[in-house]
């Protein structure tokens, strides 16, 4: 029997998601989004890809990520009234992820850290981000947001433009920070990079958590290159980043100790052939990046991005760079500093 597709529950489930039920969730979703997404739709027919055509997940057709900065992506007939924008650099069409409820996406950020680092009350959070103009449309500010207010202590919060006192906190911890909790330092790298480039500070026991970002800067730099600097300047053994997307409900994070980003249950990367789109590579192949995030319900859930990778046989993946004709992203690798 075919039980319609009841979008609430499915992302009450998410979190039990497991291997064996993906494919049969990431199928149930993709009927739903052909069925109510009409730019999806028709790019899905255009390729050759309507429903009656797929029947496993490699079959899913993926909608380049570039149809969020020209064409209005969501389900239903009318926009939702919520969205979040790419920081896109000056000058190039911001992404536009229309968002049904800011609370479900904020709900679904707090599972997927917990999922790689355990409750967010554990943790200290020190945020070296920009609170832009743009704040109210920033994916990035909101999910930052939210995390400084369920660590839940007085010390958590926003230091871009408080760096003096950030510094002070940094360089004289002892009785600033609460018992038993760790730091973390998560920022704009960018911001990570000028800040320790100013104030090199001794903190091994500091978790360093860099979230992409470092668009028109003036000096080149590789995020290994990065990672030697704050190691250099800090005397953590390493540093780990988060990979989120404005297109995308979902993050994954490195986790120690691997050098891989793990993604959720509900998130799954496929590695693409770069000349030919439709054919996927094994693991330890280098290629394009496709990823399914099974929280995007009511957008696209299946989207082909202009990144390069690989992934492991566990599913992790590397970002190893972006795609050379695709245009110009502010979450690059290759870093400006």
């Amino acid at each position: 029997m075919h039980h319609p597709f009841n979008p609430e529950k499915f992302f009450k489930n998410l979190p039990s998601t497991h291997s064996g039920d993906f494919e049969k969730n990431a199928l149930a979703l993709f009927e739903f989004q052909f069925e109510h997404n009409k730019v999806y739709r028709e790019y899905s027919q255009r390729i050759g890809r309507p429903p009656e055509q797929v029947d496993s997940l490699m079959k899913i057709p993926f909608l380049p990520v570039r149809f969020f900065k020209t064409h209005p992506v969501f389900c239903g007939d009318v926009p939702f009234t919520n969205y979040f924008l790419s920081s896109g650099t000056t000058g190039t069409q911001p992404s536009k992820h229309y968002i049904k409820e800011i609370s479900s996406y904020l709900t679904n950020c707090v599972r997927c850290y917990n999922y790689s680092w355990g409750a967010l009350d554990n943790y200290s959070i020190l945020a070296l981000i920009p609170l832009l103009k743009n704040r109210e449309t920033s994916s990035l500010v909101h999910m930052v947001e939210h995390f400084i207010q369920l660590s839940n202590d007085s010390v958590s919060g926003f230091y871009y433009e408080n760096e003096e006192c950030l510094a002070d906190l940094l360089s004289h911890p002892t009785g600033k920070f609460p018992a038993n909790k760790r730091i973390i330092l998560l920022g704009l790298s960018y911001a990570l990079y000028d800040f320790f480039y100013k104030h090199p500070i001794h903190f091994p026991e500091l978790i360093l958590m860099e979230t992409g970002g470092m668009k028109g800067r003036k000096k080149e730099m590789t995020r290994m290159e990065l990672h030697e600097f704050l190691t250099n300047q800090t005397g953590v053994q390493k540093v780990y980043s988060e990979y989120g997307m404005t297109e995308l409900m979902s993050q994954s994070y490195i986790v120690p100790p691997s050098f891989s980003f793990s993604p959720p249950p509900w998130m799954k990367i496929l590695i693409r052939d770069i000349h030919d789109p439709f054919h996927f590579l094994l693991e330890g192949k280098r290629g394009a990046v496709n990823v399914i995030d099974l929280a995007n319900i009511h957008t696209c859930a299946f989207l082909e991005l202009d990144d390069l990778g690989i992934i492991d046989p566990e599913g992790n993946f590397q970002i190893l760079g972006r795609m050379d004709e695709s245009d110009w992203r502010g979450c690059n690798l290759m870093i400006f500093s």
